[in-house]
């Protein structure tokens, strides 16, 4: 689990950018495939931030420092078995990637 999450939070940050304005009207902007993506003004607003760049790194920091916890937790420890929890948690926002374990899910949704 802890490999998958290694994995597509490094994935993350390769691929992280902020969407561009074209100057096209319509509010028109392009996304991370350079292809124009036409919104109202609003949904610019909420998207930006939302996925502002900033915020994205420090949401792919936060799920890093769980798994690091997790492995610095003494085994069999209290705090161990809490975040295993934690990276499970973290690990099922990944349950389309062909790596993930069902097993590893805490609940269905």
């Amino acid at each position: 689990m802890i490999l998958l999450l290694r994995s597509c939070t490094r994935a993350s940050t390769k691929t992280t950018k902020a969407p561009r304005a074209t100057g096209l009207p319509g509010g028109t902007v392009l996304d991370d495939h350079d292809e124009p993506v036409v919104h109202t003004q609003r949904d610019i607003a909420t998207h930006l931030e939302t996925w502002d760049p900033p915020r994205v790194w420090a949401n792919i920091e936060s799920r890093r420092l769980i798994v690091d916890l997790s492995e610095a937790a003494a085994a069999g420890s209290p705090e161990k078995d809490a975040l295993r929890d934690a990276v499970s948690a973290v690990a099922m926002a990944y349950q389309d990637h062909p790596d993930f374990d069902p097993d590893w899910l805490l609940r269905e949704w």
